[in-house]
């Protein structure tokens, strides 16, 4: 009696074996471009491969213990990609330190030539992960009037830029080494705008530092700090958009010495 069970033909067989590496070597492929349509043909691909791995009739017939360390080998790959590269922490680590320097005028931190009345405020955006961030486009919004910004270092290229447009001049009451109170005239940013941080990557395991030049307007110069400063804006992972939008508290003030 012939067998009612007939073999389907080699070519099919061949296109059902290369199905699941194929789908899982394209979604990688895509993931760079499009990171979730290729995520999820990735995941199309493991699927056709278990089922493969199960059902394949040369291991179930000949190597079961063949079959069951093909299984462990599978599964163990599957949790490793998804911890590594699905889902992973992509959020930057904002902080924002001052240590209340006593530049002396006309020094130059980030750019900026220092006056008598400012009070530095450094705003760090870190890349702690181990994949590059792109398209950096960041809104900074300190409460209190900053004269200028500018970036310490040049790694990785960043602009910083006041959102508002033009300065506006107010004048600043400064004690000398004697006590004697004068006047001077500090340009600054007006209003409450934010600051925007643009950068094209920020690489794995770098940091960004923005340095703000705080100004007491109007009062005897003092110790000026921000308690918080609120940021928003966008970023992209493996071509994939994220966000952010809150406010970064102070996390450290040292009122020392302390070299930029």
């Amino acid at each position: 009696m012939p067998d009612s069970q007939q073999e389907a033909p080699p070519i099919l067989n061949w296109i059902r074996i290369i199905s699941g590496p194929g789908f899982i070597i394209g979604g990688i492929s895509l993931m760079v471009f499009l990171f979730w349509p290729g995520v999820a043909l990735a995941y199309i691909g493991c699927f056709l491969l278990l089922n493969e791995l199960i059902y394949e009739p040369l291991l179930l017939r000949k190597n079961p213990l063949a079959q069951l360390l093909c299984l462990a080998l599978f599964f163990a790959a599957v949790g490793v990609g998804t911890a590594r590269y699905v889902f992973v922490f992509s959020q930057p680590i904002f902080s924002m330190d001052s240590w209340a320097t006593d530049f002396p005028v006309g020094f130059e931190v980030g750019g900026i030539k220092w006056e008598s009345a400012y009070t530095e405020v450094v705003v760090s955006v870190e890349n702690g992960t181990s994949r590059d961030y792109t398209d950096i486009d960041l809104y900074i919004q300190p409460l209190n009037t900053v004269a200028k910004a500018g970036q310490i270092g040049t790694f990785p290229p960043c602009t910083i830029t006041y959102t508002a447009g033009g300065q506006e001049v107010a004048p600043v009451l400064v004690k000398d080494t004697n006590g004697k109170t004068s006047v001077i005239q500090i340009y600054h940013q007006g209003g409450n705008s934010p600051w925007r941080l643009r950068c094209d990557k920020l690489p794995k395991h770098s940091t960004v530092k923005i340095v703000f030049a705080v100004v007491n307007l109007g009062r005897p110069a003092k110790i000026l700090i921000p308690d918080s400063i609120f940021i928003n804006g966008t970023w992209l992972v493996l071509a994939t958009p994220n966000n952010t939008n809150g406010k970064i508290d102070m996390t450290r003030f040292k009122p020392t010495p302390h070299v930029l």
